[in-house]
């Protein structure tokens, strides 16, 4: 059955589901469970149009996070651990490339921990969704005059690092020429 509670509910889905039992779930370490079921790799649901959750398998979204910035929460912490394990520091010039649910993260996190300059690399031109989070610069990987204008409001300087966020090919090597 549903839990009535959640009708209606605004919620996100956890990313995965632990098994509850095992001695990492027990000592309050579900994600390294040793039977974790990854939603859209061991498990269905990743791009599904619908998916059948357990109730402990969401989160309710507060009222002042929309709904679109939720949407994020997945890659939230691969955002929130890579800026963390990453060699840049605050005040350091970040280009992130990919307009991907995880490249929109690291914008953000990017932008919270104080990096210095955050400039977004996408196809989007208006580059819309990367400075609502926080993006100083937009340019397309396209268009020349753009990645002279990303380098400007860098400083005048190509980025410190450089952080591919799509797994395409083209965008590992221009992450590589950037910096």
């Amino acid at each position: 059955g549903v839990d009535d509670e959640l009708v209606g509910a605004r919620v996100v889905a956890l990313g995965y589901r632990p098994c509850g039992a095992c001695a990492r779930c027990r000592v309050c370490c579900p994600t390294a469970c040793s039977e974790l079921e990854l939603r859209g790799r061991s498990r269905g649901g990743g791009l599904a149009e619908t998916v059948l959750l357990n109730a402990n398998e969401l989160v309710e979204v507060p009222t002042d996070v929309t709904l679109e910035d939720a949407a994020l929460t997945h890659h939230l912490g691969s955002a929130v651990r890579a800026v963390r394990r990453s060699p840049n520091r605050a005040g350091d010039r970040l280009a992130v490339i990919g307009a991907t649910p995880l490249g929109l993260a690291m914008t953000a996190v990017a932008v919270a921990a104080g990096h210095g300059k955050v400039a977004h690399v996408t196809d989007d031109p208006d580059g819309c969704a990367a400075t609502q989070r926080g993006a100083q610069a937009v340019a397309t990987p396209t268009d020349a005059a753009r990645w002279d204008e990303l380098r400007a409001a860098l400083g005048g300087h190509g980025p410190d690092v450089a952080v591919e966020c799509t797994g395409n090919a083209g965008a590992r090597l221009a992450a590589i020429e950037l910096v």
